[in-house]
């Protein structure tokens, strides 16, 4: 269990999540520097709030099982 089940989309491995959270703050540090609008970086910064609560919902399933 954990892996992705046929590449369903939303039946994301812990990894994936990982890989997406470092991919979005590393985005986040770019864009900061480049300049973008404070509503870009809150886009960001709100994905990354939600991919992390979804590694702490997985980590309590993961528990669990």
């Amino acid at each position: 269990m954990g892996e992705r089940s046929g590449g369903r989309g939303g039946d994301h491995s812990r990894r994936d999540l990982e890989l997406r959270l470092t991919g979005l703050l590393f985005a986040h540090a770019i864009l900061e520097r480049r300049g973008a609008s404070q509503a870009e970086l809150d886009g960001l910064s709100r994905e990354a709030a939600y991919v992390r609560w979804r590694l702490a919902s997985r980590s309590g399933a993961d528990a669990a099982a």
